[in-house]
């Protein structure tokens, strides 16, 4: 897998939470868990427990999950009485700096590592002339790159254009396989119709092309003597061939399913990676070692000296001695299971990529040493060059980037293309840019004292476990931090276990606690360089202080609902804050709280609103705030826009600009902030404009479009109108028959005595029941829905604590789903089936914005607030 599926929101807000708890309990002890780490003395932070924060394992899991959507059952910004009183007690009592213990010769020899200079993108070579390119290697010398795909073609690492077009297909044809021979002097590659060819590298003449199979040659491989061939195709089988004249010298079926590599350990023994990874005699086609069993891993790589075997194995990337057949040492990844793979040419350095990001690792002690982030058009080459210790990373658009250290650059006459970027005055308020976050600290490759993986781990949030006690703990990131430039700084309340660190303007938390048996949770955050003290409050008569810090900011008011929500928008946009949407989320009202997310620079506000437990006529408001290492610039007139920045950044927008002036801004934004704008993927028709910029190894395209109104639609991403409700194409105002559903405002069906709870910009429906086991309402729900016409699809699942069960009528579904909840029966409804058509019994409900502006189609836009206030405070009179 690449990552773990964590809500990066609930992870970051809860240990910046958990961070300030253990800052204001003062006089407590270690907290044996982070669950129970909330004292009754701090307020409470809504959705954002331990059991919340989910780490998925299985190989569909991804970097870019979603948080869920907020349920009424948790509400948010519960404050207690006393919470002002602890702020209070906070901002008058300056607690002083922790003593720092000066560590041990024994223990900075024990906790040194390798300093080595970052890799820094030197060139990068756009050509459109070859299309796309699928394999890349490299001469022996290091000097010349071979790009395959639509073209094969040979290139100085230099060149600007290629050298010699060795091959060019006119049909669809493209090459699939590529691969150089162990002496250099010779090429093969293979073709998507089952032809191999061979090139001499010395005066690029063709020495043969032969049809071998009639499928695609989907990979090769050269045995070390370079006297054989092995191919694979689309089965099982591997096709052993004579180097010179192709002949066949032996076929045998690996025990595995969906070959994918190939590689020789030697002349005869060659590794297939499939659904295991197992090393064969090409000569008795028998299988010598099982590697990896039953993982799925295509990742594989032999060393340029031939000592070691690198293959993927459960989230670690192993490293075999060919010499023994041995495994010697292991990368702790997560690592995908098509990890490309690329061997410095000493030996000591491997560089991995994956569709995350390029990552380079010191192979004697595992350490990692950099991450390159990327995003956009997938890498399909990696290979680090002999001699001028070069890492060429190829995308698939025949886009070339070439990265090292600037002495490795000025070798052969490159300079980097980005320059250091300038960081904000420490004194400033404005949140920093995604590339001065990057520049500033990276928790990825930062020093870690856990002896196991870390809990989570990504560029600003850190979570592991160490067999240490606290105060060695706390002298390892004293030492490192101090290291790397950060002085601690007196946290508001002194508390045992919790530290803070500047840098720059910026800050970063270290909380720790014991938690038995000499072991140690460590929790590391960055916070950024933006103080929340310093964002605009909601103003009204009855709104007060509760609690504020520089990462939480709680209030208490009056003020409706509704109201506060509109006040809230209006205000933090007119202060430079862009509200938005998430793309690619749920959305889903709570009838008594508000979730809103504003975007600006490399920052996310989240502002919750909620009831207040104790006293229904109050709310309270909770502000608080995440890093968001991808994003972009927003036309500052775009007053609500759809966003999401997970993985990459994804954008809709609409701004009164026009192209050009939309066109001049994204162009001076993005540069700005480190962002290099290409000729490949730029381009201009009639009413549409394609910016395509850089920044390292990510790429991304602005895509800008004339509307009917004059006005600008601005698209960053793929999919979007799967996601966004302005992209959408809005629903048919003609009534559905009512013959193909059931009206909500119908149901619940079997249970007309209660009252069933609606959700119009779900579309779903839940009943409560009272009486019967899950099995027996799924039974009474199956024979209720065949008299109306719906048929049962499949058998669906019954169970004592779930059912799940689909009906169908004509081209409509309706699903039921059935859980337990305080020991009663709780089913909801969901599915084209529902009819949304007549009055539900309750009447129109009070909404989000958000939900008023999915439910009437409405572009993201603050200019219909007013429309909004109106039509809300309606439905509130009426009631």
């Amino acid at each position: 897998m690449l990552f773990p599926a964590v809500r990066r929101h609930d992870f970051v807000l809860y240990y910046s939470i958990l961070a300030t708890t253990l800052l204001l309990v003062a006089g407590c002890g270690s907290a044996p868990d982070a669950s129970e780490s909330r004292s009754a003395d701090v307020p409470e932070i809504a959705e954002n427990r331990t059991d919340n924060v989910t780490v998925d394992h299985s190989p569909e899991s991804h970097l870019d999950s979603k948080p869920a959507s907020p349920s009424e059952d948790s509400p948010p910004a519960a404050v207690p009485n006393h919470a002002k009183d602890l702020n209070e007690t906070s901002s008058n009592a300056a607690a002083p700096l922790p003593q720092v213990v000066e560590p041990t010769s024994e223990q900075v020899a024990r906790w040194s590592r390798l300093s080595v200079e970052p890799l820094q993108l030197l060139a990068c070579r756009d050509v459109t002339s070859i299309g796309l390119v699928t394999e890349v290697a490299h001469t022996m010398d290091g000097r010349r790159l071979i790009l395959a795909g639509t073209k094969l073609t040979l290139w100085s690492v230099t060149g600007d254009e290629p050298e010699v077009t060795l091959l060019e297909f006119d049909g669809d044809e493209s090459i699939m396989s590529l691969a150089v021979s162990p002496d250099g002097h010779w090429i093969a590659a293979g073709d998507n119709t089952g032809t191999l060819h061979r090139w001499d590298l010395a005066d690029h003449n063709k020495l043969i092309s032969k049809k071998l199979a009639s499928v695609a040659l989907v990979d090769l491989a050269i045995s070390t003597d370079g006297q054989e061939i092995a191919t694979i195709g689309y089965d099982n089988e591997v096709s052993i061939w004579s180097a010179d004249e192709m002949l066949p010298k032996n076929q045998f079926r690996v025990d595995t399913n969906s070959l994918k590599r190939i590689v020789y350990l030697n002349a005869h023994l060659l590794v297939a990676a499939g659904e295991t990874t197992s090393i064969w005699d090409t000569g008795t086609g028998k299988v010598s070692q099982t590697l990896s069993p039953g993982r799925y891993n295509y990742t594989i790589a032999r060393s340029p000296k031939g000592t070691e075997l690198a293959f993927g194995e459960q989230d670690t990337l192993s490293l075999l001695s060919i010499s023994d057949a041995k495994r010697n040492r292991l990368l702790d990844g997560p690592f995908s299971t098509d990890e490309l793979l690329a061997f410095s040419n000493d030996e000591t350095r491997l560089a991995t990529a994956n569709s995350t990001g390029v990552r380079v690792w010191d192979l004697a002690s595992g350490q990692l040493l950099q991450v390159i982030d990327a995003f956009g058009s997938p890498v399909t080459g990696l290979n680090w060059l002999p001699e001028s210790d070069l890492l060429v990373v190829t995308s698939l658009p025949a886009r070339t980037r070439i990265w090292g250290t600037s002495k490795d650059g000025e070798a052969v006459g490159l300079v980097p293309l980005h320059s250091p970027a300038s960081l904000p005055a420490p004194s400033s308020q404005t949140p920093a840019t995604p590339t001065q976050f990057e520049s500033v600290i990276d928790l990825r490759t930062f020093p870690r004292l856990g002896r196991s993986r870390p809990l989570v781990n990504d560029a600003f949030s850190l979570n592991e476990s160490a067999m240490n006690s606290l105060d060695e703990a706390m002298q390892f990131y004293q030492y490192h931090l101090g290291r790397a430039g950060w002085s601690e700084v007196a946290p508001q309340v002194a508390s045992p276990g919790s530290h803070q660190f500047q840098k720059s303007g910026f800050k970063v938390s270290v909380a720790m606690y014991e938690t038995g048996q000499s072991q140690v949770n460590i929790i590391v955050q960055v916070l950024g360089n933006h103080d929340l003290r310093s964002i605009p409050k909601f103003a009204s008569p009855s709104s007060e202080s509760v609690f504020e810090s520089d990462q939480v900011v709680m209030l208490r008011t009056k003020t409706p609902l509704v109201e506060i929500e509109a006040s809230l928008l209006r205000q933090l946009h007119e202060a430079g804050w862009t509200p938005f949407s998430r793309l690619f989320s749920s959305h889903n009202d709570a009838e008594k709280r508000r979730d809103l997310e504003f975007l600006r620079d490399g920052l996310a506000l989240h502002v919750s609103i909620g009831q207040d437990n104790n006293d229904p006529a109050l709310s309270n408001i909770q502000y608080s705030q995440t890093l968001l290492p991808h994003s972009l610039p927003v036309p500052p007139d775009a007053s609500f826009v759809e966003f999401d920045g997970s993985t990459q950044p994804k954008l809709v927008a609409m701004t009164s600009m026009n192209i050009a002036e939309a066109r001049e801004f994204f162009e001076h934004e993005m540069t700005a902030q480190g962002w290099q704008i290409r000729e490949l993927g730029s381009r201009e028709i009639e009413d549409q404009d394609w910016l395509a910029f850089i920044r390292g190894q990510r790429d991304v395209t602005v895509n800008l479009k004339k509307m009917a109104t004059g006005k600008t639609l601005v698209r960053v991403g793929d999919d979007l109108e799967n996601a966004s409700w302005q992209l959408a194409t809005a629903p048919s105002t003609e009534p559905d028959d009512a013959a193909s559903g059931i009206e909500a405002a119908n149901f619940p069906i079997l249970n007309a005595a209660r009252t069933a709870k609606f959700d119009a910009s779900g579309e779903s429906v839940e009943v409560p029941m009272d009486e019967g086991t899950l099995p027996e309402i799924g039974e009474r729900y199956t024979i209720a829905f065949q008299e109306l016409g719906w048929a049962l699809n499949g058998s669906g699942i019954s169970s004592d604590d779930y059912v799940f069960l689909t009906f169908e009528k004509e081209k409509s579904e309706i699903t039921l789903r059935g859980r337990l909840s305080a020991g009663k029966a709780i089913i909801n409804f969901q599915g084209d089936g529902i009819l949304w058509n007549k009055p539900l019994p309750d009447g129109p409900a009070v909404v989000s914005y958000e939900t008023w502006l999915r439910t009437n189609h409405h572009p993201a836009t603050l200019d219909l607030l007013d429309s909004f206030l109106a039509e809300m405070r309606s439905i509130s009179d009426a009631r």
